[in-house]
C-alpha cells in the first residue's frame, strides 16, 4: 500500500514539474555572439578591415521572434546586410527544449530556455567559429 503511494506522490510530481515548465511564448530579442576568425599573419589592412566591418554587421543584427499560443512563430532579422523576409513555422516543446521548424528546414532548430522563461539560446556551428544566438523575452 505505501509502496503505491509514493508512485501516485511520484507521478504526480512529474505531471506538475511538466504543466510547470517555463514557455516559451511571447516576443523574443536575439543577438548574435561569434568570434571573429584568425587571421593569418600576412593579413593585408584591408583584410583586417573587411574581417572587422562583417563582425560589426553581426554585432548590429537583431532577430526578432514572435512565438505564438498556437505553436506557431515568425522570424524577422534587422540590422544585419541584407533584409531576409519573415520565417514562420511550428513549434514543440520538450523540457526546456525548444524545437522551431519552419517548411525549408524539417529537421528544425532545438534552442533551449531558461528554467525561468526569460532566456533561450542556440549554438550554430563548431569549433572556434560556432555562433550563439541569446534571446531575451522583451
Amino acid at each position: 500500500m505505501q509502496k503505491r503511494v509514493w508512485m501516485s506522490a511520484a507521478a504526480v510530481v512529474v505531471l506538475m514539474s511538466s504543466a510547470l515548465a517555463a514557455s516559451p511564448v511571447g516576443k523574443w530579442k536575439g543577438k548574435v555572439s561569434v568570434s571573429a576568425p584568425p587571421m593569418p599573419a600576412n593579413a593585408t589592412d584591408a583584410q583586417k578591415k573587411q574581417v572587422e566591418q562583417a563582425m560589426a554587421m553581426v554585432k548590429a543584427m537583431v532577430i526578432n521572434m514572435d512565438v505564438k499560443s498556437n505553436k506557431t512563430y515568425v522570424v524577422t532579422v534587422t540590422g544585419g546586410p541584407q533584409q531576409p523576409k519573415p520565417e514562420s513555422g511550428t513549434w514543440a516543446q520538450k523540457g526546456s527544449a525548444v524545437i522551431f521548424t519552419s517548411p525549408k528546414s524539417k529537421q528544425g532548430q532545438k534552442m533551449t530556455l531558461s528554467a525561468d522563461g526569460k532566456k533561450m539560446t542556440v549554438t550554430m556551428g563548431a569549433g572556434p567559429q560556432a555562433a550563439t544566438v541569446t534571446f531575451t523575452k522583451s
